[in-house]
């Protein structure tokens, strides 16, 4: 098949173009690009809440017998909408790979009832915190600090929670890439050892993902949200 009609749903207005839904083109292009490429489209899609799992799975349902559906539905089926980052798409799927127990995503860390960090991911009973760390962060930091504020500013609080028996991973895509038998000994060493038994501090996990409208670098999204619209 390469050519077929749209149905109704699947089909909205952008000015004065016609294009596909948020949920037609996540699942078009599932069905071809890489799967962490393609989960990464559908955890964009659900944490800017351009599409719900109750659309994506409309869409699926109709292509049932379409060429690479298949690839579609595990990528839709490995999609979390908490993830903020493709680096993060991508570090949750290279834990999964390595055989590595799954860490809970979005986790608020408070001291005194204040919110000192929301970590990527973490691990409640050895206290253990993953950051998967891009430079976008530190070339263009967000709510208009420079970069040296926000370095200093993430160096104090993690400074405060280690004080409290929290520990840190901080991943970058060379470990996700290159090192991931160091990457898998230095989380496995980690869990291995347990938190503290008394904490001075709360752990919190977010129920759903939290948009924040930042701009795209060489460490984020494939694309803004807009362009999952149509780029099918």
């Amino acid at each position: 098949m390469t050519r077929a009609g749209l149905p109704d749903d699947e089909v909205a207005a952008r000015g004065a173009y016609r294009v596909t839904t948020a949920a037609r083109t996540v699942v078009d292009v599932a069905r071809a690009w890489p799967e962490v490429h393609a989960v990464a489209a559908a955890d964009a899609a659900l944490l800017r809440g351009l599409v719900t799992r109750e659309e994506l799975q409309r869409v699926l349902d109709r292509q049932w017998c379409v060429p690479g559906v298949p690839r579609a539905v595990r990528a839709v089926g490995l999609a979390d909408g908490r993830a903020e980052s493709w680096l993060e798409t991508y570090g949750r799927l290279t834990f999964a790979a390595l055989g590595l127990p799954p860490f809970l995503p979005q986790v608020e860390l408070r001291v005194g009832g204040r919110l000192v960090a929301v970590v990527d991911g973490w691990y409640p009973d050895a206290a253990l915190a993953v950051e998967f760390d891009g430079r976008v962060k530190y070339r263009r930091p967000a709510f208009g600090r420079s970069p040296e504020e926000e370095l200093w500013k993430e160096k104090r609080n993690e400074d405060l929670l280690r004080s409290l028996g929290v520990r840190f991973v901080r991943i970058t895509v060379a470990d996700l890439d290159r090192r991931r038998p160091e990457l898998e000994a230095q989380v496995r060493r980690s869990l291995a050892m347990p938190g503290p038994a008394s904490r001075d501090f709360s752990e919190t996990p977010r129920e759903v993902g939290r948009y924040r409208d930042g701009r795209a670098g060489d460490d984020g999204w494939l694309a803004r949200a807009d362009d999952l619209v149509g780029a099918g």
